[in-house]
């Protein structure tokens, strides 16, 4: 990487490596096995968790020095972050663990058994049935 980082999240998107901090966002390109500085999160997060959806990367997590949870979305073809406007967020204590299936993005809470999902298509909320445990 570029810029060596303690609290971070990775994802792959259309076969590219992102690094999302705070202050800065990365992208390693294996072809070329090199590191390119994009363009930070418009909004700083102190604790994201990152996941790729429908050819965007999309980043939940809590408002530097605030307790205010946002998520964001990178579109990579403008180099650009913005906010998206998903409604109010479930109640989480911690940005959730998140991962992508079938066009729906998951959120995993580590303080409890549920799981909320978001269809960034239809921009709903869901929930799907508790983990065992």
């Amino acid at each position: 990487m570029l810029k060596a980082r303690e609290y971070h999240s990775s994802s792959v998107l259309d076969g590219l490596l992102y690094v999302v901090a705070a202050d800065s966002t990365e992208r390693y390109d294996h072809t070329t096995d090199s590191w390119e500085a994009l363009q930070p999160m418009t909004y700083p997060m102190d604790n994201c968790s990152t996941t790729a959806c429908r050819g965007r990367l999309y980043a939940v997590g809590s408002l530097a020095g605030k307790e205010t949870m946002v998520m964001q979305c990178y579109h990579p073809e403008m180099d650009l972050w913005s906010l998206v406007d998903c409604g109010q967020l479930p109640p989480w204590s911690f940005a959730p663990k998140t991962v992508t299936l079938n066009g729906l993005m998951y959120f995993i809470r580590d303080d409890s058994a549920e799981v909320d999902v978001y269809n960034p298509t239809k921009n709903e909320w869901d929930k799907i049935p508790s983990m065992n445990q």
